[in-house]
Protein backbone atom coordinates (compact mmCIF):
# COMPACT_ATOMS: atom_id res chain seq x y z
CA UNK A 1 0.00 0.00 0.00
CA UNK A 2 1.40 3.41 -0.92
CA UNK A 3 1.64 6.20 1.62
CA UNK A 4 -1.28 8.64 1.92
CA UNK A 5 -0.84 11.70 -0.27
CA UNK A 6 -0.66 14.04 2.72
CA UNK A 7 2.19 12.04 4.25
CA UNK A 8 4.05 12.00 0.95
CA UNK A 9 3.71 15.77 0.62
CA UNK A 10 4.91 16.26 4.20
CA UNK A 11 7.95 14.13 3.39
CA UNK A 12 8.69 16.12 0.21
CA UNK A 13 8.37 19.39 2.14
CA UNK A 14 10.71 18.13 4.84
CA UNK A 15 13.30 16.95 2.31
CA UNK A 16 13.17 20.26 0.44
CA UNK A 17 13.64 22.19 3.68
CA UNK A 18 16.49 19.91 4.77
CA UNK A 19 18.15 20.29 1.39
CA UNK A 20 17.99 24.07 1.61
CA UNK A 21 19.42 24.26 5.11
CA UNK A 22 22.30 21.88 4.45
CA UNK A 23 22.93 23.49 1.06
CA UNK A 24 23.17 26.92 2.66
CA UNK A 25 25.56 25.56 5.28
CA UNK A 26 27.86 23.97 2.69
CA UNK A 27 27.79 27.11 0.58
CA UNK A 28 28.86 29.20 3.58
CA UNK A 29 31.57 26.65 4.46
CA UNK A 30 32.95 26.82 0.92
CA UNK A 31 33.82 30.49 1.44
CA UNK A 32 36.68 29.39 3.72
CA UNK A 33 39.89 27.66 2.72
CA UNK A 34 39.60 23.96 3.71
CA UNK A 35 41.79 23.31 6.73
CA UNK A 36 42.13 26.98 7.64
CA UNK A 37 41.41 28.25 11.15
CA UNK A 38 38.26 29.99 9.91
CA UNK A 39 37.07 26.80 8.23
CA UNK A 40 37.62 24.80 11.42
CA UNK A 41 35.92 27.41 13.57
CA UNK A 42 32.88 27.43 11.31
CA UNK A 43 32.68 23.62 11.39
CA UNK A 44 32.96 23.55 15.17
CA UNK A 45 30.15 26.07 15.51
CA UNK A 46 28.01 23.94 13.18
CA UNK A 47 28.63 20.90 15.37
CA UNK A 48 26.83 22.80 18.14
CA UNK A 49 23.91 23.76 15.91
CA UNK A 50 20.39 23.13 17.18
CA UNK A 51 19.65 21.75 13.70
CA UNK A 52 20.58 18.07 13.85
CA UNK A 53 21.00 17.86 10.07
CA UNK A 54 23.55 20.67 10.14
CA UNK A 55 25.38 18.83 12.93
CA UNK A 56 25.49 15.62 10.92
CA UNK A 57 26.77 17.34 7.77
CA UNK A 58 29.42 19.17 9.79
CA UNK A 59 30.73 15.92 11.23
CA UNK A 60 30.67 14.38 7.75
CA UNK A 61 32.87 17.22 6.50
CA UNK A 62 35.26 16.66 9.39
CA UNK A 63 35.45 12.99 8.45
CA UNK A 64 36.33 13.93 4.88
CA UNK A 65 39.14 16.22 6.00
CA UNK A 66 41.81 13.50 6.43
CA UNK A 67 43.00 15.53 9.41
CA UNK A 68 43.54 13.32 12.46
CA UNK A 69 43.97 16.43 14.60
CA UNK A 70 40.17 16.48 14.79
CA UNK A 71 40.10 13.26 16.85
CA UNK A 72 40.39 14.88 20.32
CA UNK A 73 37.51 17.21 19.43
CA UNK A 74 35.42 14.29 18.20
CA UNK A 75 36.20 12.25 21.32
CA UNK A 76 34.63 14.97 23.43
CA UNK A 77 31.31 14.16 21.76
CA UNK A 78 31.40 10.52 22.88
CA UNK A 79 28.97 11.16 25.70
CA UNK A 80 25.75 9.33 26.58
CA UNK A 81 23.96 12.69 26.37
CA UNK A 82 24.82 13.08 22.68
CA UNK A 83 21.77 12.70 20.44
CA UNK A 84 21.91 9.22 18.80
CA UNK A 85 21.97 10.38 15.17
CA UNK A 86 24.69 12.88 16.05
CA UNK A 87 26.60 10.11 17.81
CA UNK A 88 26.47 8.00 14.64
CA UNK A 89 27.92 10.93 12.67
CA UNK A 90 30.69 11.35 15.26
CA UNK A 91 31.55 7.64 15.15
CA UNK A 92 31.65 7.69 11.35
CA UNK A 93 33.91 10.74 11.36
CA UNK A 94 36.26 9.10 13.86
CA UNK A 95 36.32 5.93 11.79
CA UNK A 96 37.10 7.86 8.61
CA UNK A 97 40.04 9.52 10.38
CA UNK A 98 41.39 6.24 11.75
CA UNK A 99 40.30 6.94 15.29
CA UNK A 100 38.53 3.65 16.01
CA UNK A 101 41.02 1.04 17.15
CA UNK A 102 39.05 -1.22 19.48
CA UNK A 103 35.46 -1.92 20.50
CA UNK A 104 36.61 -1.54 24.11
CA UNK A 105 36.79 2.23 23.59
CA UNK A 106 33.02 2.21 23.03
CA UNK A 107 32.00 -0.18 25.80
CA UNK A 108 29.93 2.55 27.48
CA UNK A 109 27.66 2.67 24.45
CA UNK A 110 27.72 -1.01 23.47
CA UNK A 111 26.63 -2.00 26.98
CA UNK A 112 24.26 0.94 27.54
CA UNK A 113 20.72 0.35 28.79
CA UNK A 114 19.60 2.86 26.13
CA UNK A 115 18.85 0.97 22.91
CA UNK A 116 19.45 4.16 20.87
CA UNK A 117 23.02 4.39 22.13
CA UNK A 118 23.58 0.68 21.51
CA UNK A 119 22.17 1.16 18.02
CA UNK A 120 24.56 4.01 17.32
CA UNK A 121 27.51 1.96 18.56
CA UNK A 122 26.81 -0.79 16.01
CA UNK A 123 28.41 1.48 13.42
CA UNK A 124 31.88 0.98 14.85
CA UNK A 125 31.96 -2.44 13.18
CA UNK A 126 32.61 -0.71 9.85
CA UNK A 127 36.00 0.41 11.14
CA UNK A 128 37.12 -2.68 13.04
CA UNK A 129 39.20 -5.57 11.67
CA UNK A 130 36.98 -8.25 10.11
CA UNK A 131 37.12 -10.78 12.95
CA UNK A 132 36.54 -8.12 15.61
CA UNK A 133 33.58 -6.76 13.66
CA UNK A 134 32.09 -10.25 13.41
CA UNK A 135 32.52 -10.80 17.16
CA UNK A 136 30.80 -7.51 17.96
CA UNK A 137 27.85 -8.25 15.68
CA UNK A 138 27.50 -11.82 16.95
CA UNK A 139 27.31 -10.50 20.50
CA UNK A 140 24.48 -8.17 19.47
CA UNK A 141 22.74 -10.89 17.45
CA UNK A 142 22.70 -13.39 20.29
CA UNK A 143 22.42 -11.20 23.38
CA UNK A 144 20.86 -7.80 22.69
CA UNK A 145 17.34 -7.57 24.16
CA UNK A 146 16.06 -5.40 21.31
CA UNK A 147 14.75 -7.39 18.29
CA UNK A 148 15.40 -4.53 15.84
CA UNK A 149 19.06 -4.35 16.85
CA UNK A 150 19.40 -8.11 16.56
CA UNK A 151 17.95 -7.90 13.06
CA UNK A 152 20.29 -5.04 12.17
CA UNK A 153 23.20 -7.18 13.33
CA UNK A 154 21.97 -10.03 11.11
CA UNK A 155 21.96 -7.68 8.10
CA UNK A 156 25.45 -6.37 8.85
CA UNK A 157 26.74 -9.93 9.32
CA UNK A 158 25.42 -10.86 5.88
CA UNK A 159 27.38 -7.94 4.40
CA UNK A 160 30.46 -9.56 5.96
CA UNK A 161 29.43 -12.91 4.40
CA UNK A 162 28.42 -14.50 7.69
CA UNK A 163 25.15 -16.45 7.71
CA UNK A 164 24.85 -16.41 11.50
CA UNK A 165 21.72 -14.28 11.24
CA UNK A 166 20.07 -16.38 8.51
CA UNK A 167 16.94 -17.31 10.53
CA UNK A 168 16.19 -13.64 11.20
CA UNK A 169 16.72 -12.73 7.54
CA UNK A 170 14.33 -15.45 6.39
CA UNK A 171 11.81 -14.36 8.99
CA UNK A 172 12.14 -10.82 7.67
CA UNK A 173 10.93 -11.96 4.25
CA UNK A 174 7.45 -12.20 5.78
CA UNK A 175 7.30 -8.48 6.51
CA UNK A 176 4.37 -6.69 4.95
CA UNK A 177 6.21 -3.70 3.51
CA UNK A 178 8.26 -4.05 0.35
CA UNK A 179 11.20 -2.01 1.68
CA UNK A 180 11.67 -4.49 4.55
CA UNK A 181 11.47 -7.47 2.22
CA UNK A 182 13.98 -5.91 -0.17
CA UNK A 183 16.42 -5.23 2.64
CA UNK A 184 16.30 -8.86 3.75
CA UNK A 185 16.33 -10.20 0.19
CA UNK A 186 19.53 -8.31 -0.65
CA UNK A 187 21.22 -9.66 2.48
CA UNK A 188 20.13 -13.18 1.51
CA UNK A 189 21.40 -12.63 -2.03
CA UNK A 190 24.83 -11.70 -0.68
CA UNK A 191 24.77 -15.06 1.10
CA UNK A 192 23.80 -16.81 -2.17
CA UNK A 193 20.51 -17.95 -0.64
CA UNK A 194 17.75 -18.98 -3.08
CA UNK A 195 15.01 -17.14 -1.17
CA UNK A 196 16.57 -13.74 -1.69
CA UNK A 197 17.86 -14.41 -5.20
CA UNK A 198 14.50 -15.59 -6.54
CA UNK A 199 12.58 -12.80 -4.83
CA UNK A 200 14.79 -10.14 -6.41
CA UNK A 201 14.83 -11.85 -9.80
CA UNK A 202 11.04 -12.11 -9.92
CA UNK A 203 10.60 -8.50 -8.82
CA UNK A 204 13.06 -7.24 -11.45
CA UNK A 205 11.25 -9.23 -14.13
CA UNK A 206 7.95 -7.54 -13.25
CA UNK A 207 9.25 -4.11 -12.28
CA UNK A 208 7.09 -2.37 -14.90
CA UNK A 209 4.02 -3.40 -12.91
CA UNK A 210 5.26 -1.70 -9.72
CA UNK A 211 4.24 1.73 -8.56
CA UNK A 212 6.77 4.50 -9.12
CA UNK A 213 7.58 4.50 -5.42
CA UNK A 214 8.10 0.73 -5.22
CA UNK A 215 10.16 0.75 -8.40
CA UNK A 216 12.37 3.43 -6.85
CA UNK A 217 12.72 1.30 -3.72
CA UNK A 218 13.74 -1.68 -5.84
CA UNK A 219 16.30 0.39 -7.76
CA UNK A 220 17.73 1.79 -4.51
CA UNK A 221 18.29 -1.71 -3.12
CA UNK A 222 19.63 -3.14 -6.38
CA UNK A 223 22.22 -0.36 -6.62
CA UNK A 224 23.26 -1.06 -3.03
CA UNK A 225 23.55 -4.76 -3.82
CA UNK A 226 25.66 -3.95 -6.87
CA UNK A 227 28.07 -1.94 -4.73
CA UNK A 228 28.30 -4.85 -2.31
CA UNK A 229 28.77 -7.78 -4.70
CA UNK A 230 30.37 -5.98 -7.63
CA UNK A 231 28.06 -6.28 -10.64
CA UNK A 232 28.40 -3.30 -12.99
CA UNK A 233 26.54 -0.08 -12.27
CA UNK A 234 26.73 2.16 -15.38
CA UNK A 235 28.07 5.68 -14.84
CA UNK A 236 25.48 8.44 -14.80
CA UNK A 237 25.97 12.19 -14.48
CA UNK A 238 22.33 13.22 -14.16
CA UNK A 239 19.46 11.51 -12.31
CA UNK A 240 17.17 11.90 -15.34
CA UNK A 241 19.64 9.89 -17.43
CA UNK A 242 19.82 6.97 -15.00
CA UNK A 243 19.98 3.77 -17.12
CA UNK A 244 17.39 1.91 -15.07
CA UNK A 245 16.85 -0.93 -17.57
CA UNK A 246 20.58 -1.56 -17.84
CA UNK A 247 20.97 -1.67 -14.06
CA UNK A 248 18.09 -4.12 -13.70
CA UNK A 249 19.45 -6.28 -16.53
CA UNK A 250 22.94 -6.38 -15.00
CA UNK A 251 21.43 -7.35 -11.66
CA UNK A 252 19.32 -10.06 -13.27
CA UNK A 253 22.36 -11.45 -15.10
CA UNK A 254 24.34 -11.53 -11.86
CA UNK A 255 21.53 -13.32 -10.02
CA UNK A 256 21.18 -15.92 -12.79
CA UNK A 257 24.90 -16.65 -12.47
CA UNK A 258 24.67 -17.38 -8.74
CA UNK A 259 24.80 -21.05 -7.79
CA UNK A 260 22.02 -20.51 -5.25
CA UNK A 261 19.68 -19.32 -8.00
CA UNK A 262 20.35 -22.40 -10.09
CA UNK A 263 19.54 -24.84 -7.29
CA UNK A 264 15.98 -24.18 -6.32
CA UNK A 265 12.69 -24.57 -8.16
CA UNK A 266 10.30 -23.87 -5.30
CA UNK A 267 10.14 -23.27 -1.58
CA UNK A 268 7.37 -23.93 0.91
CA UNK A 269 5.76 -21.36 3.21
CA UNK A 270 8.45 -21.99 5.82
CA UNK A 271 11.21 -20.94 3.40
CA UNK A 272 12.37 -24.53 3.01
CA UNK A 273 13.56 -25.74 -0.40
CA UNK A 274 11.15 -28.35 -1.73
CA UNK A 275 12.54 -29.05 -5.22
CA UNK A 276 15.93 -28.98 -6.91
CA UNK A 277 16.87 -28.68 -10.54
Amino acid sequence: MSEPRSNALDLITFCESAGRSTGNFLAALSEYEPGSDQWKTYLKSACNSENNLIQIVAFEEIGKSSDADWLPFLSEWLQPETFPTTLVAVINAMGALGGIQSRDDFATFIESADRNLRGAAINIHYYLPHDEAIDLLLSILYHDPDPDLRHRAALRLANLHSDAGLPLLLEGMHRENLFGKLTNACALAILNHPRGLHFLHDLIATHHTLSKLDRTRLLFHICGLGDQVGFELPPCDRPEDLPVETIFQNASDWIEGCSGFQKVVSMDSGNHITEFI
